[in-house]
């Protein structure tokens, strides 16, 4: 079987030192002021939320602060 053959990098492709520019992607005041916070899951909860984030289309991200906003409310 033979390999694909790769692109070529051509100058259009490639940006000369010093003239990059960062993406577009800027975050707004609310994700600039968030704190980071490391969880430790056991592998099968890992899985599952995995899981239920596939099937949802939700980051891990929006899935855990929604579950915590939810218990906060509950517990509260």
């Amino acid at each position: 079987m033979a390999k694909p053959k790769a692109a070529s990098l051509t100058g259009s492709v490639i940006a000369t030192k010093g003239a990059a520019a960062p993406s577009a992607d800027i975050k707004t005041q609310d994700e600039a002021d968030r704190i980071a916070v490391t969880v430790r899951l056991a592998p099968a909860d890992y899985r599952r939320l995995k899981m239920y984030g596939l099937e949802k289309r939700e980051s891990n991200q929006d899935i855990l602060v929604k579950a915590l906003d939810a218990y906060l409310r509950i517990d509260a």
